[in-house]
């Protein structure tokens, strides 16, 4: 069921991105124009590939963001848990959020293939890896405690960063759309420290290593998946790695607040 739903999604999501192209390539008169840069040997600069696929990231990402945190409130306190429960246990709602998260990832490999500003060696390594753990956690129903933050959770800061990349790549003249993408910068630099710095590193993967720590230590844990205790090692080694990309991007984001302070924007 859930690779069904997976591919489904996928489907959908590769299906929706060509309407939107070919639809936006029909009335290209009232579209937004994009800077010079993104188009080099055209003028006026027309991306309707880039609109489109701005609008379909926005599918998965509001439903992946709002059944996250619906799912994320909804988890028993770690107290009222055991370590089996956390790490192999059965939760039907982390199912059908890392199935739609996974085909999220597909589709944002696939169709960047095709978008020079979005195949990027940083974000590429992030979509891949994400893929790799979804992937692990629906074939070996491993660690669906975590999911509600990780796949759910984390996609909250996404969302002010869809109007944040349609002001990069489009030129907003409306004055209220302008206000929309100066508030949704706002909101993505504090929901990004908050969520995917400070919960990722305060709280979650502080749990997720203990977890695992505990399971390989003794614990009789382990014997539910025998042969199968590499999956947990590639879990915290890849929960790591997309950890320290967020701390990379976050310096990426202070650099560019400290850089409109200098220019008077801020």
């Amino acid at each position: 069921m859930a690779y069904y739903l997976t591919a489904s999604f996928t489907a959908f999501l590769l299906s929706l991105n060509w309407f939107l192209k070919s639809y936006f390539q029909t009335i290209p008169k009232i579209l937004p124009q994009s800077p010079s840069s993104y188009c080099p040997n055209s003028d006026p600069c027309i991306r309707p590939d880039l609109l489109a696929f701005q609008a379909t990231c926005a599918v998965p990402i509001l439903i992946t963001a709002l059944y996250g945190t619906k799912s994320y409130f909804a988890l028993k306190r770690k107290e009222d848990t055991t370590l089996e429960e956390r790490v192999y246990g059965y939760s039907l709602p982390s199912i059908y959020l890392v199935s739609v998260n996974l085909a999220f990832q597909i589709f944002d490999i696939l169709a960047s293939l095709n978008l020079p500003e979005h195949f990027l060696p940083i974000p590429m390594f992030h979509h891949i890896l994400a893929s790799l753990v979804l992937n692990l956690c629906l074939r070996h129903q491993t660690l669906s405690y975590y999911a509600p933050f990780y796949a759910g959770v984390t996609e909250v800061s996404t969302v002010p960063l869809v109007f944040v990349d349609i002001d990069k790549y489009f030129v907003i003249t409306d004055p209220t759309l302008k206000g929309v993408a100066e508030i949704s910068k706002a909101m993505f630099a504090v929901s990004f420290f908050g969520i995917r710095v400070g919960m990722w590193w305060g709280i979650w993967t502080p749990r997720l290593i203990k977890d695992v720590r505990d399971t390989r230590n003794g614990s009789k844990v382990k014997d539910l998946r025998k042969g199968k205790g590499y999956v947990l090692v590639i879990f915290v080694v890849v929960n790591v790695a997309l950890g320290a990309m967020q701390v990379f991007w976050a310096g990426k984001i202070i650099s560019a607040v400290m850089d409109a302070v200098a220019e008077g924007e801020l």
